[in-house]
């Protein structure tokens, strides 16, 4: 018995999405997450022959969040920060599958960065969890180059336009030459109203990305073309 096998004796796998206790080399879904997703295509929220957030060429998600808020939270605020990894390959599986990473044309991928005061509370981004396997599935650089330049109010707590107030202006990009005349595709965990993504995709583009399209594990059902 190896290392692994042991730690999963005393500390047994859950299912990525619903939790539920996992038998040793099952995998990482219950039998009906993995009916659930494979069934699933993902949604693309917009593209250039939609309306678009501002600055944002294409956008896509995999999941609405109602449908998945419970292994969010659990990735994001209860220490399972593991399922980045295979969160970032159902990402990338899906989104290949639909085309939409053929149109994202990605040159380099970059997660939404979470400001410093939250980092050293949460230990990690989880957008950043997020982003490096979908960075090895395309076999294009992440790049953290993008950082938040300031303290924003958590965005679930506010509405629509307080949403864009509280992002406007908050991201910079530090080493523009990653991005300069490259096909940005932005890393997100959950996408609502579009507010963030925007306000990242803009200080991008004025660092010279020639496009930006965005990637998300879920998106709000309303929000959703």
């Amino acid at each position: 018995m190896n290392a692994e096998q042991i730690w999963e004796l005393f500390f047994p796998p859950r299912c990525l999405l619903c939790g539920e206790i996992l038998a040793i080399g099952q995998g990482k879904l219950c039998s009906d997450c993995q009916m659930e997703v494979q069934r699933r295509e993902g949604r693309l929220l917009f593209s250039p022959q939609t309306q678009q957030p501002e600055g944002l060429e294409a956008g896509f998600a995999v999941f609405y969040y109602e449908e998945s808020k419970e292994a969010i939270w659990r990735f994001k605020f209860h220490g399972a920060y593991r399922m980045g990894e295979d969160f970032g390959r159902l990402m990338a599986e899906k989104a290949g599958k639909a085309g939409f990473l053929d149109l994202a044309k990605a040159q380099v991928v970059i997660p939404v960065p979470v400001h410093r005061q939250r980092l050293r509370l949460r230990g990690f981004n989880q957008a950043a969890l997020l982003a490096r396997p979908v960075a090895a599935v395309l076999k294009v650089p992440m790049s953290e180059t993008l950082c938040r330049i300031r303290h924003t109010k958590a965005q679930m707590t506010l509405g629509d336009q307080q949403r864009q107030e509280n992002v406007h202006h908050a991201f910079a990009v530090v080493r523009p030459e990653e991005v300069r005349d490259k096909r940005v595709l932005l890393i997100d965990d959950i996408y609502t109203t579009g507010a963030t993504a925007s306000s990242c995709a803009l200080a991008l583009r004025q660092a010279g990305a020639s496009s930006v399209s965005v990637l998300a594990l879920a998106a709000g059902a309303v929000r959703i073309r």
